[in-house]
Formats: structure tokens, sequence, C-alpha cells
């Protein structure tokens, strides 16, 4: 505590902390997020070619692809880097691409 600060002042600045912490945190976690977004794309587009849209839809539909992994399960990451090749191809190639 500072001085002549009362403990309900404390008590609202350390809450503040945790919430400015708590921010940052989730900033920094999306951060990384659209960095891995970013760089898997880059990979797609130098191994298979570049997607049929913009850089913004392609990332949005490589979220979802990882979410559709995560909710299925798939137990490793050579098997979804697979699953997403695979459906990047069907994608680029005229069909649907999304993973079941």
């Amino acid at each position: 505590m500072n001085p002549g600060e009362t403990t309900e002042q404390w008590l609202e600045r350390l809450r503040q902390s945790q919430a400015d912490a708590d921010k940052a945190s989730a900033e920094l976690s999306e951060a990384m997020r659209l960095h891995r977004l970013n760089r898997l794309a880059a990979q797609l587009a130098d191994e298979y070619g570049q997607a049929p849209c913009p850089r913004a839809d392609l990332l949005e539909w490589l979220s979802d692809q990882v979410e559709r992994l995560k909710v299925a399960g798939v137990p490793d990451s050579t098997t979804a880097t697979a699953m997403i090749d695979a459906a990047y191809l069907e994608w680029i190639n005229g069909g649907q691409g999304l993973l079941p």
C-alpha cells in the first residue's frame, strides 16, 4: 500500500492491475495465434500455391480448420498438418476444402 492509501483504494488498484494484466495476456495470445496462422498460410502458399481469396479470408478459413481439428480430437500435429494440407489442396483446386 502507498502512504495515505486506504485498503479499498489499494484493493481497487490491485483489481485494476489484474484486469490490465489479463487484457495484455489476451492480446498477446491473439497476436501469437495470428502469427501462427500467418506462418501456416505462407507455408501453404509456398508449397501448393496461393489461395483463391484475400489473405483475411484465408486466415479465417485456417482458424476454422484448426478449431475443427481440435473438436475432432486430432491427436498430433503431423496428422493435423496433413489434414490441413489436403483440405487446402482441395480448396484451391475448386472444392470446398472443409474438414468434417
